[in-house]
């Protein structure tokens, strides 16, 4: 069974701790895993079509698609920083 192996970066870290879910491309959810110190992962899906959806909280977000097949795949996915906080509104 091919293996979906990769990096996780946030700048120019690795993002250690960060969740890597592995969802079909309706969006269900299939496997979820955490990235050891060096933002490594490793997931065993079957061959097709996926979605990575990959978050380090507070530290950013992204998805990325990514296609099985008879071979390994290993992949690189840098988190987008996350949006800013709306302003607080000071009440008188």
């Amino acid at each position: 069974m091919p293996r979906l192996t990769g990096t996780i970066v946030a700048g120019c870290a690795p993002a250690e701790g960060a969740y890597v879910q592995i969802q079909n491309l309706g969006g269900d959810f299939q496997a979820e895993v955490r990235t050891d110190a060096a933002g490594r992962f490793v997931l065993p899906p079957i061959r097709g079509r996926w979605r990575l959806v990959c978050w380090l909280p507070g530290d950013g977000r992204a998805d990325q698609e990514v296609e099985v097949d008879a071979e390994d795949l290993d992949v690189e996915v840098a988190l987008a920083d996350p949006p800013p906080l709306p302003a607080q509104r000071r009440w008188r």
